[in-house]
């Protein structure tokens, strides 16, 4: 009879020291004698915290951290965790060489150290960007370092952009709350919405409720919503790019040309090359 491998846990946090191509992940499981000395290091960090409680001292601040919660430390500052006693640590913690960002500085020096709490939809991208982080670093191709270089960019984009959350909009918080959230997350993830039913299981309601309650706080169906915000985009690549309309429909989330030629006709009252060609010859 096999059995299952134990989760090593650890006293003390772990070493970063970099890879050549500056991106390195580490997942840490804390025991109940776990003990972090202050540590400044050169590199940004991102704490991912799994389950258990902390107390994260990030400079002159702390934060207290819990199941789906981020902290930000910047290169330079000096950091440290310290558990709440018994109660089962896990995170991950993601480190980026400020060589990373050369491409364009002002991302890094935008970055300030702090706390954030995410809803749903942002804890699936960022666990989903974690594990294929994991799985780059151990795989160790040629490809590895510009792989998880191209991970942890996108990790980062997702977290600037993700809509600031207090701690108990997860399970706790009033119901109006969380929608407000959901609907500012679609605001900025419509191409990748996936359907109703997904959508009201990350925010823990009934498909009947969330389907009253979308319309209620947006005055329209959760589908209706999702689609205007897909043709306004739509009509924004149709105006300033040359991008083929079949492109257009896909990088507005629809597979289906036949569904986006049907949804735009709807909504503009034309066909996309009806609507590109007037918008040229009117501009």
């Amino acid at each position: 009879m096999m059995t299952k491998p134990s989760v090593q846990l650890t006293s003390s946090a772990l070493p970063e020291k970099l890879p050549p191509w500056g991106v390195l992940v580490r997942e840490s499981h804390h025991a109940n004698d776990f003990f972090m000395e202050w540590r400044t290091h050169a590199f940004l960090k991102v704490l991912y915290f799994r389950s258990g409680e902390s107390t994260v001292h990030v400079g002159n601040r702390s934060y207290h951290c819990s199941e789906g919660d981020i902290v930000f430390v910047s290169p330079k500052t000096a950091n440290r965790i310290e558990d709440e006693p018994g109660s089962g640590v896990s995170l991950y913690i993601l480190c980026i060489a400020p060589v990373v960002f050369q491409f364009d500085r002002k991302i890094l020096s935008s970055i300030r150290s702090g706390h954030r709490s995410l809803g749903n939809q942002d804890i699936r991208e960022v666990e989903n960007g974690f594990r294929r982080l994991r799985f780059l670093q151990s795989s160790k191709t040629t490809t590895t370092s510009i792989a998880m270089t191209s991970v942890a960019l996108g990790m980062v984009a997702t977290l600037l952009n993700a809509v600031r959350q207090p701690s108990q909009v997860r399970g706790k918080s009033d119901s109006h709350e969380i929608m407000q959230s959901h609907i500012a997350w679609l605001e900025q993830h419509f191409v990748e919405a996936k359907g109703i039913s997904e959508a009201a299981a990350d925010t823990g309601m009934s498909r009947r409720y969330f389907t009253r309650l979308f319309r209620e706080i947006s005055g329209k169906s959760w589908l209706e919503f999702v689609h205007d915000l897909r043709i306004r985009h739509a009509c924004e690549l149709l105006k300033i790019t040359d991008l083929p309309i079949s492109t257009v429909a896909f990088e507005c989330g629809y597979n289906d040309l036949s569904t986006f030629y049907r949804r735009f006709g709807k909504r503009v009252g034309s066909s996309p090359l009806q609507w590109r060609e007037r918008t040229d010859f009117s501009g």
